[in-house]
């Protein structure tokens, strides 16, 4: 459990250093609840980011977040993430 914790915990710091450099600001959320990471772009959009180094989400989980983000993108530019090692940088280009 710890050591599937830390890759989280060290993909997520390195999903935000990625971000960070390319002039995002980044705010990690406590407890990765409800989202792990916030980023805001300068061209206004709200990135609400679920980071998985492995693994699935929870469907239920995905459901709730994806509830959130759609409320949201009625007053907000926001989109919803799920970003791997795989997808991270991709996604963001």
């Amino acid at each position: 459990m710890v050591r599937s914790y830390r890759k989280g915990y060290y993909f997520e710091n390195r999903v935000r250093r990625f971000l960070e450099e390319k002039g995002y600001i980044v705010f990690r959320c406590s407890r990765s609840k409800p989202f792990d990471l916030i980023a805001f772009s300068n061209d206004g959009v709200i990135y609400f980011i679920e980071c998985k180094y492995t693994g699935r989400i929870n469907k239920i989980q995905r459901y709730f977040q994806e509830k959130i983000v759609d409320e949201l993108k009625k007053n907000f530019n926001a989109k919803y993430v799920v970003v791997s090692p795989k997808n991270y940088k991709k996604i963001f280009f």
